[in-house]
């Protein structure tokens, strides 16, 4: 005989009801273990992140998460246009232990909530010219939200101009039926900009992408993040605790992920995506600590 399949109430409420054991574990088991937000700048290795926090007994990941950026902001409805009261909303539902995934830029509010909740904050950021073309191969590769830069990205004709939209952003006074003139969708150095702040709060541990994946940092990385999560750990229990940390070690169970390979700009951009990103961020390459100087 063949079960039929439950009816949709009685997986809502078996879903209640794991939910419910999720509260209850955490509440009992993980009391005085403070939530993690995994952050990033998208396309930056959130996922990778995610993963070796969550390699810890001590955290867990349920796929909550928030999202307060640029391209979020510019969603075509804009009823779907988050809002930071929403996000704060959101993260203070966090439990003990949780892992929250985002990718939240910096504001006054979103920084004054993290200095004084119990909040573990980690950000994860990377050459920006890698994000150019991870963004891009993301976008080709599945359907993106809903939102103004996505709909003119899928519009232009080669992936040339695609390219050279994501370094420079939204046209100025742009003149094609179906779209507005103006999208608050700058180029890259700025929309990174927005996140600085997260690089020098003290209550946030802010971690290099290439760092994380080198084979000759990845220890040095991963010792930093567990001396951060738990501050009291001993000496002698660090190298059990990278252990942990290198099994989680694995982007590509990521559904967003594809090479993850520091440098792949190279065989992506053209003579003119490199004089065009010089222009708008350039400066910020080398305030990053990715150049020394314009000669790239």
């Amino acid at each position: 005989m063949i079960t039929p399949p439950p009816k949709s109430r009685d997986i809502h409420n078996a879903g209640k009801t794991v939910w419910g054991y999720r509260k209850l574990y955490h509440h009992f088991f993980c009391r005085g273990v403070q939530p993690v937000l995994c952050n990033s700048f998208q396309k930056s290795g959130t996922h990778l992140l995610v993963g070796v926090v969550e390699s810890l007994p001590q955290f867990h990941h349920y796929g909550r998460k928030a999202y307060w950026h640029y391209l979020t902001r510019a969603r075509v409805d804009s009823k779907k246009v988050p809002k930071t009261s929403q996000v704060i909303i959101k993260l203070s539902q966090c439990l003990h232990g949780e892992i929250f995934r985002g990718h939240i830029a910096a504001n006054t509010e979103l920084q004054e909530f993290f200095a004084h909740h119990r909040f573990k904050h980690l950000f994860i950021f990377r050459d920006l010219r890698d994000v150019v073309v991870s963004h891009f191969f993301g976008m080709k590769k599945r359907k993106a939200i809903d939102t103004w830069p996505s709909r003119y990205f899928y519009a232009l004709q080669s992936d040339e101009e695609r390219l050279e939209f994501l370094i420079k952003g939204w046209p100025n006074d742009l003149q094609l039926q179906g779209f507005p003139r103006e999208v608050d969708y700058p180029n890259i150095g700025e929309r990174f900009r927005e996140n600085l702040p997260w690089l020098k709060d003290s209550n946030c541990l802010a971690i290099r992408f290439e760092d994380l994946v080198s084979p000759e940092t990845r220890d040095h990385t991963h010792t930093r993040i567990a001396q951060y999560l738990l501050p009291d750990i001993k000496n002698g229990d660090i190298c059990d605790v990278v252990g942990k940390m290198h099994e989680g070690h694995n982007a590509k169970k990521s559904h967003t992920f594809r090479k993850g390979t520091p440098g792949d700009w190279r065989n992506n951009f053209t003579k003119k995506h490199i004089a065009l990103f010089k222009e708008v961020a350039g400066q910020m390459l080398i305030d990053l600590g990715y150049e020394h100087n314009l000669e790239w």
